[in-house]
């Protein structure tokens, strides 16, 4: 008779994968404050950041990209522990980072104004031709 055992769920230090993953970023790493609240049965948890202003855009990164990257690796290792992970930075008007702003656009747009007007054939003023230099 053999006993099959589940192994106990799996409880990630949260607040050690983010000094990982931020301090190296950070100016002054130790001003660096975590969070951590697991709620709902250990099925939730919210992860509040605080950090100097003067680190604030390096810690962010360009349109918030540092900041989905470190969403998407806390989501996955949440679903690896069967939890929903919710992250928050202290003095951010909004937590969601999911979409990039609208200025972070990978589509060129056509010009906003019209390019400088050159004189036409017409207008009198005559093109000046290339030379072409000889070999001898």
């Amino acid at each position: 008779m053999s006993l099959v055992t589940t192994p106990p769920p799996l409880q990630p230090d949260y607040g050690a994968l983010i000094r990982f993953l931020i301090e190296p970023l950070l100016d002054s790493p130790s001003s660096l404050k975590v969070d951590c609240e697991v709620l709902g049965q250990g099925t939730r948890v919210f992860i509040r950041l605080a950090f100097a202003d003067a680190d604030k855009s390096v810690a962010l990164g360009r349109g918030g990209r540092n900041v989905r990257a470190i969403q998407v690796l806390l989501k996955s290792v949440g679903q690896m522990a069967q939890q929903t992970v919710t992250l928050d930075i202290f003095g951010e008007q909004s937590a969601d980072y999911s979409r990039p702003p609208r200025s972070a656009s990978f589509s060129r747009p056509g010009p906003s104004r019209p390019g400088p007007s050159r004189p036409s054939v017409e207008s009198g003023v005559p093109r000046a031709r290339p030379r072409r230099l000889s070999d001898g």
